[in-house]
């Protein structure tokens, strides 16, 4: 769902109440599902409780909210019953009777067509994020530990169980899908869901496969270590950085590798690191770096910069 967010100050004290900090309703909605407008309180409210109302712009006006004590944020909910283009605005009142005036309106576009084409139901949680083949199929793994392909209405194709959670997305070449499991397996599957072969890493796998050009593939473990596998499933090399690798191997242009973790790492397609970028002491690069095609690295840390 794609949201915004209007921002309107609140002055403390005696003075006129504003509408709340922001307001964040759906850009786009249908008449099937409730429309939810989430209020956050504002920034400089000194006269708790506070209340709040919502005209959601069809002639329907939310009576005034129960008091709410603390600095929190509260959801509201509202079903339209045609199509249309809405304004939504909220007012807030504190405990010594002040009202605001209505904030300022954010629309939201309604159609009579649903927006949620379909659901799909899987066993378990989802962390992975989902992969699309050429011909829009889709496969995505859960914490069962099984990856399931469905077909572009919805449909399961397959499943296929590994022996633990799959938190990666899978990797796609031609007719060949790979994906990792915390059983620290790196799987390659064909897009019927036969096994094809497994390769041990030796350690829990979070990350997503990388596929290189030659057809090998780079995975990057819980334990910091990068590991290079061939196209039939036997293990080329393994690099041990310095700590933990969160995000997956990126490759680049030229084929160098790189990897973040508490440094940035860049290796050669053999293995052999040609350089490394270390975090400021205590922070780390949790995220997949990101190479233009001149060859420059873009990568966020916790110290909040991206380099």
């Amino acid at each position: 769902m794609i949201t915004a967010s209007i921002a309107i100050v609140l002055f403390a004290g005696t003075g006129q109440l504003a509408a709340p900090d922001s307001l964040v309703v759906p850009m786009w909605a249908d008449t099937a599902n409730e429309v939810e407008a989430d209020i956050f309180p504002p920034g400089g409210a000194v006269a708790l409780p506070l209340y709040y109302q919502v005209a959601w712009g069809d002639g329907d006006t939310l009576t005034w909210t129960g008091p709410l004590r603390s600095l929190t944020d509260i959801s509201r909910y509202h079903k339209y019953k045609a199509a249309g283009q809405y304004a939504v605005t909220v007012q807030a009142r504190d405990s010594t009777g002040r009202a605001s005036n209505w904030s300022k309106p954010y629309s939201v576009s309604v159609s009579f067509e649903p927006i949620q084409k379909g659901i799909f139901n899987t066993s378990d949680p989802i962390v992975a994020s989902p992969t699309l083949d050429r011909n829009g199929n889709v496969y995505i793994g859960d914490e069962s530990g099984t990856l399931y392909s469905v077909s572009p209405n919805g449909n399961q194709r397959w499943t296929f169980k590994a022996n633990d959670a799959i938190y990666g997305a899978a990797a796609i070449s031609r007719n060949l899908v790979y994906f990792t499991s915390l059983d620290s397996n790196l799987y390659c599957l064909d897009t019927t869901g036969k096994e094809l072969w497994h390769c041990y890493l030796n350690d829990e796998l979070y990350s997503t496969p990388a596929l290189g050009p030659g057809g090998t593939i780079y995975v990057a473990t819980d334990k910091g270590t990068v590991a290079a596998v061939s196209s039939s499933g036997k293990m080329l090399w393994t690099h041990k950085t310095s700590d933990e690798i969160a995000g997956s191997v990126t490759i680049g242009r030229t084929g160098l590798l790189y990897v973040a973790g508490d440094s940035v790492h860049c290796l050669e397609p053999n293995g052999r690191q040609r350089w490394g970028f270390g975090a400021p002491e205590g922070d780390y690069f949790y995220a997949s770096p990101v190479v233009n095609d001149s060859g420059v690295v873009y990568v966020g840390n916790t110290d909040g910069f991206l380099y």
